[in-house]
């Protein structure tokens, strides 16, 4: 469900918003900027190598049933084989997949399953590597056919995938008895109530997974848009998991110049921790305030972030771009554009603190970098920034230190501070870096997470 649109351009702007009655009210200037489509991106249809990609509805043609595939994990031993091979069967399933691919591979053994539980079902792996790269991973595999794996396995695929083009994997394409595409789905589709509702009712129950392109403003339509010069603001909160979208975070960058950030599939709470990091990199997150009624709704726990049923309930993405604002004030407007969109806000203020402060001696102390300090005695044996130090002192629970970073030297040291108790020792040793900790008062942000509608 689309939750915000905003675009603006100079030479049209087109606004969609909800009327008293509920119907929707359209505006439209000069020209057509861009067409939404609420589900995701139109195809194309566009041939590539003279293959017409095939959609859902479409039937499988001749050339492609007897189109000979190169092929392993066949028991005959034969090189290829034909998709016609399997063309008596009730439902074949394409799975394309490739051994890098975690998800994928996951999926592998479920779908195996699948087709020995029932012989009107067939399943065929679909990879793009060399022939001895997937041969050798199925070797060191507890999948191969030896086993129990059984399924066929194409190696160097060059054709099925401009046939059924996508975006990410995994991505199963399903083909009914008459021979026509049926679906094309994500491994959450891989379940016995959907095997048998294609089997029977000749449909998937699961949303089909759409390969949404990214580069441009979320699920504009082959992201047609007018030059940059024209184009000012877009900003869009979308709500569920939206499969083919994958979880990403990206920052919207227009000549050389940073104008927005994409969020997909991820919580409001990721959303908005990310942009205070942004802002604030000293934050301290273990001191976030929230005002909400379930914080399960509002970020990811362990449970739920392995339930897709959550997600399609909790997760949003969200899509912003704005020419006309700073770079400096860019994650501020983000936040306040997901405030005026989200079911909550974040409510930024000022307090005073006590804080150690890690900055430069004022006097140089020309010491070389580990003298007269103990091997033994390094917090970690890597070279280091004072960014990274930061870091390792606001984690040590045995310090009990709240440090912001204030030092200027960009040179790497190594730090010595494993053991160090108390303020002084750690000084002491600091000390051969030219650095120190300082107490100081400061006023620095307070952030509260709260909910609309909230009871603080």
């Amino acid at each position: 469900m689309i939750k915000l649109l905003n675009i603006y351009s100079t030479s049209f702007w087109k606004l969609i918003q909800k009327q008293p009655g509920g119907k929707d009210f359209l505006f439209a200037g000069k020209m057509l900027l861009v067409i939404l489509m609420m589900g995701g991106a139109m195809e194309s249809g566009a041939q590539v190598d003279g293959i017409r990609p095939l959609k859902i509805g479409d039937t499988i043609p001749e050339a492609l049933w007897n189109m000979p595939l190169s092929a392993t994990n066949i028991r005959s031993g034969e090189k290829s084989i034909k998709l016609g091979d399997f063309r008596n069967k009730k439902l074949i399933i394409l799975d394309f997949w490739a051994t890098w691919c975690s998800p994928c591979i996951k999926g592998m053994p479920i779908l195996n399953d699948i087709v020995k539980s029932n012989s009107n079902i067939t399943a065929i792996s679909v990879g793009t590597e060399d022939r001895q790269k997937i041969e050798k991973f199925l070797e060191n595999q507890p999948l191969t056919y030896q086993t129990g794996f059984e399924l066929p396995v194409l190696v160097e695929d060059q054709h099925l995938k401009l046939f059924f083009p996508h975006a990410r994997i995994p991505h199963y394409v399903w083909i009914d008895a008459d021979g026509k595409v049926m679906a094309f789905t994500s491994s959450d589709a891989l379940s016995a109530e959907n095997i048998t509702k294609a089997l029977e009712m000749g449909h998937v129950k699961t949303e089909m997974k759409i390969d949404y392109d990214k580069t441009g403003p979320l699920y504009v339509v082959d992201n047609r848009l007018p030059q940059w010069g024209d184009l000012q603001y877009f900003s869009l909160l979308s709500k569920g998991y939206k499969e083919g979208m994958g979880s990403s975070n990206r920052r919207r960058v227009v000549d050389g110049k940073l104008v927005g950030n994409l969020f997909t599939n991820a919580s409001i709470y990721k959303m908005y921790s990310y942009l205070i990091d942004q802002i604030d990199p000293d934050n301290f997150k273990n001191e976030f305030q929230f005002d909400v009624r379930d914080m399960e709704q509002l970020m990811v726990t362990p449970h739920s972030g392995r339930d897709i049923e959550w997600k399609k309930k909790y997760f949003y993405s969200f899509d912003y771009w704005n020419l006309n604002s700073a770079p400096s004030n860019q994650y501020l407007d983000m936040i306040q554009a997901l405030n005026l969109a989200s079911p909550y806000e974040l409510i930024i203020s000022k307090k005073k603190r006590s804080f150690y402060v890690l900055q430069d001696r004022n006097k140089k102390t020309n010491k070389s970098a580990d003298a007269d300090l103990d091997q033994s005695d390094f917090a970690f044996d890597v070279k280091s920034t004072p960014r990274h130090l930061t870091v390792y002192l606001n984690n040590n629970a045995h310090l009990d230190l709240h440090v912001i970073n204030r030092a200027t030297t960009t040179v790497l040291h190594r730090y010595a501070l494993k053991n160090a108790v108390g303020i002084t020792q750690i000084n002491k040793r600091l000390k051969n870096y030219d650095l120190q900790l300082v107490k100081k008062d400061m006023l620095v942000n307070s952030y509260l997470f709260k909910e609309k509608g909230g009871h603080l």
